[in-house]
């Protein structure tokens, strides 16, 4: 008992560190969005919406089949198989860049908003990876001050490129060169800020590592397939002005994401030791630490939005605005099941419940088509979104039944 509520003492302050780190980051990327929203008309903020939706789903495989596999592995706790991680993660930057040229210049025929999409992508991408996998490894070592820092860098470089960008070229090339480039200064500091690497050493119990990975990888599809990656299918089946106002109503939700990715970034290492030391009993407080956490912070930020879901839509966005009341209350129904669903999905992936993850986003992506289906002959921003809303909805309440039965009770 003494060791767990040392750990819950401990993960207060690195979740805070973790939340101002996260929330740097958010902030650009909120300020990013609202400004570009506001600047670009309908097409052009479509194709940007498409560009970061690729390149979520782009880093959301990066998460399941190299940084979730690091994170909770025993084995890797002084970081000596970080250089084997890093090579795995340099030989996925170069192939995602490869695959999305590639593909933009082969298999589609002719200029538009697709190929252009896919270009910078193929640009953008190897660059957050590997600002990505930095952060990560800076959080391994228990270092969120080191990552606050670099969080500043990456803020004050990409503020820079987004005032030059709006006052001078405000172009979607421009606008994504400049992103890049901030990441790049993000992940050249993460590495000056981290530990040294010690010297190489392989991946211990491959075998296991990558059937975790395996299983990760195919839960990750259909969560993409309901979540980051839903903005490319809307493109595909509707209008690039439907993406973008599907992205700008997203924009609403946006510090319950930064939220949760913070105290992700924390409590799934923590979460780890807390079962290796107490086993269910530590998991069990651990789960029920994070999920009060989030809802404590999260759930006021969520009832401000839905009192000015009326109001505040139309008057950041005139050119997007007239529409964006409904998507937005969606939206925040979305952001109450996110925040109740991630401790529950911590906890299975910690009890390696991988397979029952997989399947769980399986029933989840199945009932979210379902319910876009029968609501898009309306309005196919709304259908989407409920569709998430019905998706993640059901992903809380199945995540919760299938942690009660395996002994966590909270």
């Amino acid at each position: 008992m003494r060791q767990i509520r040392k750990l819950l003492v401990l993960r207060s302050s690195d979740r805070l560190a973790a939340i101002f780190e996260q929330g740097v980051f958010s902030v650009v990327a909120l300020s990013q969005s609202v400004l570009y929203a506001r600047s670009f008309d309908s097409t052009e903020f479509g194709l940007f919406a498409l560009i970061v939706s690729l390149v979520l789903v782009i880093l959301g495989i990066q998460r399941s089949i190299i940084i979730l596999p690091m994170m909770l592995s025993e084995h890797n706790h002084d970081g000596r198989e970080d250089i084997a991680w890093l090579l795995l993660n340099l030989i996925y930057c170069v192939s995602v860049s490869t695959l999305l040229v590639v593909v933009a210049l082969i298999f589609i025929a002719e200029e538009g908003v697709w190929r252009k999409a896919l270009i910078l992508s193929a640009i953008l991408s190897p660059c957050m990876l590997l600002n990505e996998f930095n952060r990560r490894r800076l959080f391994m070592q228990r270092r969120p001050l080191s990552a606050a820092a670099a969080s500043v860098v990456y803020a004050a470089t990409l503020l820079c490129g987004l005032a030059y960008t709006l006052a001078f070229r405000p172009e979607i090339e421009l606008a994504i060169a400049t992103w890049a480039g901030a990441a790049v200064v993000s992940a050249v500091a993460s590495t000056l800020l981290a530990n040294k690497y010690s010297s190489f050493h392989k991946i211990s119990n491959q075998r296991e590592r990558l059937l975790f990975a395996t299983w990760s990888f195919l839960s990750y599809l259909p969560y993409a397939a309901y979540n980051n990656a839903t903005a490319l299918i809307l493109g595909l089946v509707s209008t690039i002005q439907d993406v973008a106002t599907f992205a700008t109503a997203r924009i609403f939700i946006t510090p319950i994401i930064a939220l949760i990715q913070a105290v992700d970034s924390v409590d799934k290492p923590a979460s780890r030791r807390a079962m290796s030391q107490e086993g269910l009993p530590g998991l069990t407080k651990s789960i029920s630490s994070s999920r009060y956490f989030l809802l404590g912070l999260g759930l006021p930020y969520v009832l401000v939005v839905l009192g000015t879901s009326g109001v505040l839509p139309s008057l950041l966005f005139p050119k997007h605005g007239e529409d964006l009341m409904l998507p937005v209350i969606l939206w925040a129904s979305v952001g109450i099941s996110m925040m109740m669903a991630q401790p529950s999905e911590t906890g299975l992936l910690i009890l390696g419940e991988s397979k029952t993850v997989f399947l769980l986003r399986v029933l989840v992506l199945l009932l979210a088509a379902l319910t876009f289906n029968s609501f898009r002959d309306g309005n196919n921003v709304q259908a989407a979104i409920a569709g998430l809303t019905i998706g993640w909805a059901s992903s809380c309440a199945l995540a919760y039944a299938r942690l009660r039965y395996l002994g966590v009770k909270k």
